[in-house]
């Protein structure tokens, strides 16, 4: 019975996307980590002088990069090239030339000889006796390469061997029957696949050229090699059938005569099914492989006769570990607990075991050997798999906010006006048939000022979250320069706490300290602020969340991390940091905050030993921030459907508390949202009814959440997205080698159009746009104006139907 750890394990093997043939390191290594052994990954340069060291002639088709790796725990470790010891070798009484000499030897292979290709003469088989039909296979090939069955005569075999590249081969008698590929693990029997043809099977209405397209698409799901559809033909013809054959249901169809998966063939565990003379007889055999890491042991039974074709010391795992019928075993798993027999399961497998991928690439790209740690390693997902790239559309200089309401409001075919009131403060509206609503920066009218001013104020704010049950930080207000009251505070805590500093009117993390164990770093964060209003507060230990409720409903969260880089093993923490800054900058809520690597973020690394030059191993993750507001650099990621529903309860409760609000952003900490909040502490820190819900859009993981649409839903409950129209535009005047078509992507996207803009031979812009009627309507009225340096002299528009659908907005 696998338990929990061990079914996860199983499962991201069996899922994971690779070819069948790297799945074999990639299995063995996740295995590995999982149960806290050490991995290096080398480098070619290093492989060579690996191979050198063992007595191994390097091949590099044979010793490439992600093969060759060694597992260390403790003082054990072993070099293994794919699933074999670096240096091992298979026994001599099964090597292809000595298993055609049968003396001494306790078991049965076909009658055969090798010989090499040069030589070759009718003499070879008369001489050796050997019947047709023969099998004709390379003495070094593997996974069905340059294999050729049921040749029935000399001419036949003389011209299959003038066509191979290989130098020496190996001729047998063909022995019919069922084969199998046996595995054994340091000689002890582990379990067995049952190699099939590539195959259809019919179901009475399909024909066979449809029956394989079938195939081939599931085996493609699966990164399985798929079926040979030209063979497949050839193969057809020859037993007299076509393609267009339907086969009637439940017949077999063969493809070809090759078996196993490298040919398109199906695999069958039949590791619990064998007969128990094949059992008894498959352990007899296990003496001979005590040495080896794994053997595949390939055979052939046929009445009652057990044939020995070959033996693979280097074998692929795939077939165990993705049968096409049968559960499977998780091979890889036992091959590394084989070698560490006191090792058990540690940690637990997710997504992050595509990490192993990554770390084998750098390897590849920087031409260096790789440490992979489990204590650094992350499982559960991706490194620095991020949305930021997706984003590189929106990259325009606008409120974030602002903009996707406007392209919320446009997709409705509603409009949009922007102005300045009399005291120059900045307005704008967004209007529907009915009614429009006048907006003070992303508050609607129905948000009251006498509401934003209380969430401004949080002292007052945390005392109508306490009278609504809502469980917040204890914390005092004072002025930054009254030390005597901020010490006396402090010690009131009994030491027990950590404390956060933060400006009663600050927000986006600014002027916040976090963390703070002692009274010293408490006054060097006061005096920081200078003479101002303060909060302290105690810590909340926990991730730090941003609930959006509208109109009193939860909508969607966020999770936000803190300010932090990943190791790859070979760039400095300052060249991290840049690194991730350009990323960044795809994204147009967290380009505008990029990571800073100050001196309080260097203070804060040099606490933990490190330095700006300092190189992170691979893997390791290292907080620069201790606040995880997307200001201060952090990254966020949308947890929306994994909030508990007592959280949910108590973010609608936390809105219940004010009047006059149309919709509000609390941030909550808490370990793990996902859980029921009476099993772990929480708080609600703060409460911004002016909140930027544009972060919901832009996440740094996860998918997006539309944020301004519900908003939007609650604001005008009669909209709706709004018919697609399709226009072309003409654009005359001086409108080339002035930056228009730059202007009018970016007028475009505003106003969330799709399609594309591009310069005409005659001097003129064309422009195809998709979107609304209003939003199309307003980017020719901004268009009639023109970009700063343009002069725009006409507008041709046509409207045309049936043209295909774009999703996006394009420069041609």
């Amino acid at each position: 019975m696998k338990n929990d750890l061990e079914e996860k394990l199983f499962k991201f093997s069996k899922e994971y996307k690779v070819n069948s043939s790297s799945l074999c390191c990639y299995s063995v290594l996740f295995s590995a980590l999982a149960r806290d052994v050490s991995v290096n990954v080398y480098s070619e340069s290093d492989i060579k002088d690996l191979c050198e060291k063992h007595g191994v002639a390097y091949k590099k088709y044979y010793h490439g990069v992600g093969q060759v790796y060694s597992l260390k725990s403790g003082d054990k470790e072993f070099y293994l090239n794919k699933t074999k010891f670096l240096d091992g070798f298979l026994p001599k009484e099964f090597s292809k030339k000595d298993l055609k000499n049968l003396e001494g030897i306790d078991f049965k292979s076909p009658k055969g000889v090798v010989f090499r290709a040069r030589s070759f003469n009718e003499n070879i088989i008369e001489r050796n006796d050997i019947k047709y039909p023969v099998v004709l296979k390379p003495v070094g090939g593997s996974m069905g390469k340059g294999v050729y069955l049921d040749i029935r005569s000399y001419e036949e075999l003389s011209k299959h061997v003038s066509e191979s590249p290989a130098g020496e081969l190996v001729v047998e008698e063909q022995v019919k029957g069922d084969e199998y590929r046996i595995y054994f693990i340091k000689g002890q029997y582990y379990g067995a696949v049952k190699r099939m043809p590539a195959n259809v099977i019919g179901d009475g209405s399909l024909t066979i050229s449809q029956l394989i397209k079938n195939k081939n698409r599931r085996k493609k799901d699966k990164n399985l090699p798929v079926i040979n559809f030209d063979k497949a033909l050839s193969f057809l013809t020859a037993k007299g059938m076509s393609e267009n054959d339907v086969p009637t249901k439940g017949e077999f169809v063969p493809l070809t005569n090759v078996l196993g998966r490298s040919s398109g063939g199906d695999i069958y565990d039949v590791s619990e099914n064998l007969p128990d003379w094949i059992e008894q007889k498959i352990c007899s055999l296990g003496k001979y492989f005590t040495n080896n890491l794994c053997i595949g042991l390939d055979v052939i039974i046929s009445n009652n006769d057990f044939f020995v074709i070959e033996a693979n010391d280097r074998p692929q795992l795939s077939s165990l570990l993705t049968p096409d019928q049968g559960e499977g075993r998780n091979i890889a798993n036992a091959l590394v607990e084989s070698l560490f027999p006191n090792s058990v399961l540690k940690y637990e497998v997710g997504p992050g075991v595509g990490n192993v991928k990554k770390a084998i690439n750098v390897v590849r790209n920087k031409g260096k050997s790789l440490l992979i740690e489990p204590r650094f390693f992350d499982f559960s997902e991706m490194i620095n798999k991020t949305n930021d790239r997706n984003y590189k559309d929106f990259r325009l200089p606008i409120n974030s906010n602002r903009l996707m309401s406007r392209r919320e409001a446009f997709s409705r075919g509603m409009s949009v006006s922007t102005w300045k009131n009399n005291s120059g403060s900045a307005r704008w509206s967004i209007s529907g048939p009915n009614r429009s609503l006048v907006f003070r920066e992303n508050m609607p009218p129905s948000t009251s000022q006498s509401t934003r001013s209380l969430t401004n104020d949080k002292e007052r704010t945390k005392k109508r979250l306490l009278k609504s049950g809502v469980s917040v930080p204890a914390g005092i207000r004072i002025k930054s320069v009254d030390t005597d009251a901020a010490l006396k505070w402090f010690d009131s805590l009994g030491g027990s706490s950590l404390v956060v500093v933060k400006p009663f009117n600050g927000s986006g993390g600014k002027g916040v300290t976090s963390a703070i164990g002692t009274k010293s770093e408490m006054l060097s964060a006061l005096s920081c602020l200078e003479d101002v209003d303060v909060v302290l507060e105690e810590h909340i230990h926990g991730y730090d969340y941003r609930l959006l409720v509208v109109d009193g409903v939860y909508k969607c969260a966020i999770k936000r991390d803190p300010a932090h880089v990943v190791g790859d093993g070979f760039s400095t923490i300052e060249s991290l940091v840049e690194q991730k800054n350009k990323l960044r900058l795809y994204n147009p809520y967290n380009g505008k905050y990029p990571i800073k690597l100050d001196d309080v973020a260097l203070q804060r690394i040099m606490k933990k030993g490190f330095r700006r030059t300092s190189i992170l191993n691979f893997g390791e993750k290292l907080y620069l921030q201790d606040i995880a507001n997307i200001g201060a650099g952090g990254d966020s990621e949308n947890v929306t459907n994994e909030v508990h529903p007592d959280f949910i309860e108590i973010a609608e409760r936390v809105y219940s508390s004010f009047s006059d609000l149309a919709f509000c952003g609390l941030d909550l900490i808490t370990q793990d949202i996902s859980q029921p909040a009476a099993s772990q502490r929480y708080a609600v820190v703060e409460v911004n009814a002016n909140c930027d819900f544009a972060i919901h859009h832009f996440p740094t993981k996860g998918e997006v959440y539309n944020a301004a649409g519900a908003i939007l839903d609650a604001l005008f409950p009669e909209s709706s997205l709004a018919p697609i129209f399709t226009k072309k535009i003409r654009v005359n005047g001086k409108v080339q080698g002035v930056g228009f078509r730059k202007w009018f992507w970016r007028q475009a996207v505003i106003r969330s159009l799709n399609g594309f803009v591009s310069n005409h031979d005659d001097g003129s812009v064309f422009a195809v746009v998709q979107g609304s009627l209003s939003a199309i309507d307003d980017l020719v009225r901004i268009s009639n104006k023109g970009s700063e340096r343009s002069i725009v002299r006409s507008i041709e528009i046509e409207e045309v139907n049936d043209l295909e659908r774009f999703e996006s907005f394009v420069i041609h």
